[in-house]
């Protein structure tokens, strides 16, 4: 009774298995989809490898045994050039001393200040009508962007000689333009 169930069931695996494969025998065969045209090539014979001799009482066909051809390859020196030494050039290095704040942010302080001044001597003078509107515009978009200067080198931890002429020379400017 065990050998009929796996005879049974083999028989209808080898089915499963023969049935899946010619459903996709599209997958598996080439059929190409235009004719194609043969190549035209010159015959040539080949040359012979073999040889007949005779060899106890009948004719047989032997290799031919050629020493094949070395080409020994051409070799030639190779040529050594010495690299041409060139000096390098040192340039000394241009060294800023900073400036340390005095740890409060003192700068940062003085330059909040002179802002604030001129702020208030702006509006005092557009208070007046000696000044238009557009002062206070100039004003705070100068003031937004010097106060980012000095936010940017407050955060290196300490100011140089550069940074303090760029922000004094700002604030010279300002004071140039609203005439205060």
């Amino acid at each position: 009774m065990k050998t009929w169930k796996i005879a049974i069931i083999t028989a209808v695996s080898a089915l499963g298995l023969f049935a899946a494969s010619a459903a996709n025998a599209q997958e598996y065969y080439y059929r190409p989809t235009t004719v194609a045209q043969p190549v035209q090539q010159s015959y040539r014979r080949p040359t012979a490898r073999y040889r007949t001799v005779w060899y106890r009482g009948r004719w047989v066909r032997r290799p031919i045994y050629v020493q094949p051809v070395v080409q020994t390859p051409v070799y030639t020196q190779p040529v050594y050039t010495q690299p041409v030494y060139t000096q390098p050039t040192y340039t000394q290095p241009t060294y800023t001393q900073p400036s340390y704040d005095n740890g409060c942010d003192g700068f940062a302080e003085q330059v909040r200040g002179e802002l604030n001044s001129i702020e208030w001597s702006v509006r005092t003078r557009v208070a007046d009508g000696e000044l238009d509107g557009n002062a206070l515009t100039t004003l705070e978009n100068a003031r937004d962007d010097m106060l980012q200067d000095v936010n940017d080198l407050s955060a290196k931890g300490y100011i140089t000689d550069a940074d303090r002429a760029h922000v004094e020379s700002d604030m010279q400017n300002l004071r140039q333009k609203l005439g205060c």
